[in-house]
């Protein structure tokens, strides 16, 4: 066995070995909150599973994206390797790959439709907003969950070492 082959063998075995002990956690970004101070975390929560007694239907996207998700994500990091790339080249492809696929799960969520209560309360809101700028409100969303995009955006991902 040559040097070089020898010592790139070993390394690549080093990696793997600490990618061993590291996980992609995949969710909402600590501490973002909307402006009255409710948590992101809360809400998507909420969407995920539904509040009964606050008549709020579930709107899962976390759930039915892993189970659509998870052989791709799978495949993405056997293709790295397979490619000569590092654990840790996996284990960001994977939590970026899975970010855009919760995102794009939830720009597609359309049912089920919001409440008429909901529609005009973001309806009053605009126009509130755009009141305190003396200007008219711009459209107003009434798809579920994207009404001020900031649960969208605040999916995201880390790589941590295991607990």
């Amino acid at each position: 066995m040559s040097a070089k082959f020898k010592a790139a063998l070993e390394a690549r075995i080093k990696s793997l070995k600490a990618a061993k002990n590291k996980v992609v956690k995949i969710g909402i970004v600590e501490q973002q909150q909307y402006e009255d101070g409710t948590p992101v975390a809360y809400v998507a929560a909420i969407h995920e599973y539904g509040s009964p007694s606050n008549n709020i239907p579930p709107r899962p996207f976390f759930r039915p994206t892993i189970s659509a998700q998870k052989q791709a994500w799978a495949n993405i990091g056997k293709q790295i390797l397979q490619n000569g790339g590092s654990a840790e080249e996996v284990l960001d492809s994977v939590g970026d790959r899975a970010k855009s696929d919760i995102f794009e799960t939830i720009s597609n969520i359309d049912a089920p439709q919001l409440a008429i209560s909901t529609k005009k309360a973001r309806n009053r809101k605009a126009h509130q907003q755009a009141a305190k700028y003396g200007k008219k409100p711009n459209a107003v969303s009434i798809k579920p969950l994207v009404d001020t995009k900031l649960l969208i955006h605040s999916i995201g991902y880390v790589v941590v070492d295991k607990e």
